[in-house]
């Protein structure tokens, strides 16, 4: 489905760009930025919750192992990731996050 290939390429494209930044801060001796930033823990966060929210869905050795109400609960984690994502980059993220979030919560209703 759509959700889930959107899953797998966001779930990728954090888990690189994250590490990319911890390889550039650790060459350029700035792993500090990591904790002494709000980019640095926002990102910290939105890394550490991604795999949690991804991969129970797609990797199916975990798929088989954790229940389905396990596997959604984790994926509640997104809105971890979401806040975090906010504060990450506020001047860009918003209109990222704010209107599939708008979107969401419209059909909720």
């Amino acid at each position: 489905t759509v959700h889930k290939i959107f899953g797998i390429v966001v779930g990728i494209e954090t888990m690189s760009h994250s590490f990319f930044h911890l390889l550039r801060w650790g060459l350029n001796n700035e792993m500090s930025l990591l904790w002494q930033t709000a980019t640095g823990i926002t990102g910290f966060i939105a890394a550490a919750v991604t795999p949690l929210i991804c991969w129970p869905m797609v990797v199916p050795f975990l798929k088989r192992h954790f229940s389905f109400e396990v596997r959604k609960g984790l994926h509640y984690l997104s809105i971890v990731w979401a806040i975090a994502l906010l504060f990450h980059a506020p001047s860009k993220i918003p209109w990222l996050i704010g209107i599939p979030a708008l979107v969401y919560v419209l059909d909720f209703l």
